[in-house]
Order: C-alpha cells, then sequence, then structure tokens
C-alpha cells in the first residue's frame, strides 16, 4: 500500500514539473555586449518605440534575421521580438539602436 501511494505521489509530481513554465522556458545565455557582461535569454529581443512611431521598420529589420514580432507593442512602446535560436542578438540590437524609432532594445 505504501508503496502504491509512493508510486502516485511521484506521479502527480512528475507530471506537475512536465507542465510547469520553467521547462518550457528559452535558454538563458551570458555574453558580452559594449564591453560589458550581460545575460540575455537565446533569441529574445525586447524593444521599445519612441512615442510617435509605428513599428513597420522595425518589423522589416526583424524579419531580415528570419525572426518576428511575438508580442505587438503595447501603450508604453514595449514589444518583444523572436529571433532563431543562436542568432546574434547582439547585432540586431545594435542595428535597432541606430533606427531614430528605437528608445531601447
Amino acid at each position: 500500500m505504501r508503496a502504491r501511494v509512493l508510486i502516485n505521489t511521484l506521479t502527480v509530481i512528475a507530471l506537475i514539473i512536465a507542465g510547469s513554465p520553467m521547462t518550457n522556458a528559452q535558454q538563458t545565455l551570458t555574453g558580452t555586449w559594449q564591453g560589458y557582461e550581460v545575460e540575455y535569454t537565446d533569441g529574445q529581443i525586447s524593444i521599445r518605440l519612441r512615442e510617435g512611431y509605428d513599428s513597420e521598420r522595425i518589423r522589416e529589420i526583424i524579419s531580415q534575421y528570419d525572426g518576428e514580432l511575438v508580442i505587438n507593442f503595447d501603450k508604453l512602446g514595449w514589444g518583444l521580438a523572436q529571433l532563431p535560436e543562436g542568432s546574434d542578438i547582439f547585432s540586431v540590437i545594435d542595428e535597432l539602436l541606430r533606427e531614430e524609432s528605437v528608445e531601447a532594445a
């Protein structure tokens, strides 16, 4: 009886862990950007548009790197771009920051 309870308990715990958002999370990496050691999520870039600009040029840049805007820009101007895993996001960030419409990336 105790063995059956233990097996059932372990099965429930395994099912909870398998469905946990942490198991589906993107990999966190470390790299050097502009002389600083930074942690970042593989393939993701948060972008903030300046007020009064639209996102068309940003979408063009992201698509050049086989990426897409996965969260559209909100009222505060923040959006999220997803690039293929292993992409050099630092070069994309640098290109985005050269755009007048981008306040932060």
